[in-house]
């Protein structure tokens, strides 16, 4: 009996055995097919690219997901286009039916100017031509080295009125212009974290005659620019019970701030506000 029990212990061993070398052939049966039908997805996106935009791709990633029988493969890739004479970003996915794969959309993007070529299957739905693409990237240039001009001299260019983003323009304007030059504008106006908190105010004509910052519980500012560069006429300390809050109003030549400090009790740290209005638009007994 022990004899039998041993054999049948072997016989059990050897067939656990056969199936877990069995797995392992499996496993990596698929492994192999599946860097196969990668690479086939990086020639065919490789031939399209080249056929359309003159694009050769210079790295390739796929990972796959699965949707009923059919494998989809997620891909991302860079490459140099020889057209546009840039570096793009390749988005896209494909599915593999039967080892065969074929696109479902393609995306080529720009990091400064978008997508300047799209497919879906075998129709190009979006399709940005040489000369549009140089014009743009001319126009985002432009844009950029006068925002970085902006940069350099934020401080000087807010106290000087020279910005981008003053107070007067139209709500219009103010949304267009977009956020670096608020960021700008804001930061060199007030100080570091300024643009996060501001809220713009505009008057009944819709024209940006000031704005409000708040700080919370996550995020503060400074207002060291303003300290630096206006004068501040009068400070002044309002007790509440035993709260105290605290004022201090700044003038110059282009604004009237209120700035206020108080100690949350709830957040159990002391957190400042301002109010800033336009100087030739409102004085500061309309602030208070």
């Amino acid at each position: 009996m022990k004899q039998i029990n041993s054999l049948y212990v072997v016989f059990i061993l050897m067939a656990v055995a056969s199936c877990s070398s069995n797995d392992k052939e499996q496993v990596v049966e698929e492994l192999i097919n599946d860097s196969i039908i990668n690479v086939q997805l990086r020639t065919m996106v490789d031939s399209m690219l080249s056929q359309y935009i003159q694009l050769k791709l210079d790295s390739f990633c796929a990972s796959s997901s699965y949707r009923n029988d059919d494998t989809i493969k997620s891909i991302s890739g860079k490459g140099f286009s020889s057209l546009y004479r840039e570096i793009f970003d390749v988005t896209g996915s494909c599915k593999v039916s039967h080892y065969v794969p074929s696109c479902i959309s393609l995306k080529v993007i720009h990091r400064h100017i978008g997508n300047v070529f799209e497919m879906h299957g075998t129709n190009i739905t979006n399709y940005m031509d040489s000369l549009t693409f140089f014009k743009r990237f001319n126009e985002y240039e432009e844009h950029h080295n006068e925002l970085m001009k902006d940069r350099a001299n934020l401080v000087e260019n807010a106290y000087a009125n020279q910005t981008k983003v003053h107070f007067g323009i139209s709500r219009g304007e103010y949304n267009r212009l977009g956020e670096d030059f608020q960021r700008n504008f804001y930061e060199g106006l007030v100080g570091y974290g300024a643009y996060e908190l501001a809220k713009p105010i505009f008057d009944w004509e819709g024209n940006f005659t000031g704005f409000e910052i708040s700080e919370t519980r996550e995020e503060t500012f400074s207002y060291f620019n303003v300290q630096n560069n206006a004068k501040m006429v009068e400070k002044r300390r309002h007790l509440y019970g035993a709260d105290e809050t605290f004022f201090w109003d700044y003038v110059c030549e282009l604004y009237n701030m209120e700035i206020m400090s108080r100690y949350d009790k709830f957040d159990r740290r002391t957190k400042s506000s301002l109010k800033c209005y336009w100087t030739r638009r409102t004085k500061f007994q309309k602030i208070r």
